[in-house]
């Protein structure tokens, strides 16, 4: 496991080649930190992408997750059927931008012709094991109000003020 120290706090990240796995907050709910971490190497063509895309990211400039595409990286995230198409869907959110739980449930059943609920995509939102990259942070309450993040409400807040999509009253 690697980690990436960010203005945010470290982040952990489970990479093998050019697939990543995970990416968690050090005090991210439901995650327990490795024992030992490597910080990013120079070599090592996958991790450190990873690495460049945060640094961008964190500097302010947009970033779009289809330069990592360019360069292979897949995210391969684990959990059921589900929350895996749920994750598929907030790749989509574009940088800037946000969505309510409403926004994304309507979503699901136009993408998959299911039924779902707010409830229920915010559930898989929460489960969500690549941060950053699959970009929960862009999910908001129906009014506007910033709800649950693994990660931490300040964090969420920071994000969303970082990518120009949240600006406090």
């Amino acid at each position: 496991m690697y980690h990436y120290d960010s203005i945010l706090g470290r982040l952990y990240i489970e990479m093998s080649r050019n697939t990543l796995y995970s990416l968690y907050w050090e005090d991210h709910k439901g995650f327990r930190p490795p024992r030992r971490s490597l910080p990013i190497p120079q070599t090592g063509e996958g991790i450190n992408w990873v690495g460049h895309w945060l640094d961008v990211y964190f500097s302010g400039q947009p970033v779009d997750l289809r330069v990592l595409e360019e360069v292979d990286i897949h995210f391969e995230p684990q959990g059921t059927d589900y929350q895996e198409e749920v994750w598929k869907l907030l790749v989509n959110i574009p940088y800037g931008k946000i969505v309510s739980y409403a926004q994304l449930a309507q979503a699901y059943i136009q993408a998959y012709g299911r039924p779902t609920s707010p409830r229920a995509v915010g559930s898989a939102v929460a489960r969500n094991p690549i941060s950053i990259f699959i970009p929960c942070h862009r999910v908001i309450g129906a009014d506007g109000s910033l709800t649950g993040y693994a990660g931490g409400m300040e964090r969420k807040k920071f994000l969303l003020e970082l990518e120009g999509s949240f600006h406090e009253g």
